[in-house]
């Protein structure tokens, strides 16, 4: 476990810090601009609605798309631990780099925010819980998604397309959806009930995208995701409109 945390820290620590590095220019920004709209906590929604996503697909993708396309996943068959425990390290490894670092840009607004609106214990839990679990679903939808390699593409895509119709014909629209509501505005004017059928709805959705990851991921033997994760072949290329006929 210990080979494989150093090597993920070592091929990744530059993203990571490069990565931290922008969340905290975009909290210094969010922070400032925050004056305008009533209350600091305001830029802790934005870093949440907007960097959470952000990050969990730079993660996913440093810890699973480039791991299986670069090949680099042949390192750890030299490993003695198993596919499940290597799956498992990545995943947690992500997760808590993402928490850890929403909960330090939490713990600086309310720093600022301490002498300007009234904190309660159960006012912070309550953030605390709605943020952990947006950024909880939005990595395991990432990590999941990454793992289908060459097409994780056309499932982004058609999961946009799925969403904006969904958006444009069904009576609830997408900012009222349990794992969207969370991370809006009401996160931080809300102060006395938690939503906790939104939590539930998305942390269940988490769940079963957590066992989808691990199905797909030692199905096979992990035959499979390297399969996925190959890059396609010419002759599974589509043609070219140029191409002439022979």
């Amino acid at each position: 476990m210990r080979a494989l945390l150093y090597k993920e820290w070592r091929e990744h620590r530059w993203v990571l810090l490069a990565m931290l590095l922008l969340l905290a220019l975009g909290q210094a920004v969010a922070l400032r601009a925050a004056g305008i709209m009533g209350s600091p906590m305001v830029a802790y929604q934005k870093i949440v609605a907007i960097m959470v996503p952000l990050m969990a697909l730079v993660l996913a993708n440093r810890l699973v798309v480039r791991e299986y396309m670069g090949r680099t996943q042949l390192f750890l068959e030299t490993l003695p631990v198993s596919r499940t425990q290597v799956l498992a390290v990545k995943w947690l490894l992500g997760c808590a780099l993402l928490l850890l670092a929403m909960g330090a840009c939490l713990g600086a607004t309310l720093l600022l925010a301490r002498h300007k609106v009234t904190l309660t214990p159960h006012y912070v839990a309550m953030v605390a819980i709605r943020s952990a679990s947006f950024a909880l679903f939005s990595y395991a939808l990432a990590f999941a998604i990454g793992l289908t390699g060459r097409y994780r593409y056309v499932i982004w895509s058609m999961l946009a397309v799925c969403t904006m119709a969904a958006n444009a014909v069904g009576q609830l629209a997408i900012q009222n959806w349990a794992p969207f509501y969370l991370a809006q505005e009401s996160m931080v004017y809300e102060r006395l009930v938690l939503p906790l059928s939104e939590v539930l709805v998305t942390c269940g959705i988490a769940a079963a995208l957590v066992v989808a990851t691990f199905a797909l991921a030692l199905s096979a033997e992990g035959s499979l995701v390297v399969a996925l994760s190959r890059r396609m072949r010419s002759r599974e290329n589509p043609p070219s409109p140029s191409a002439s006929p022979q």
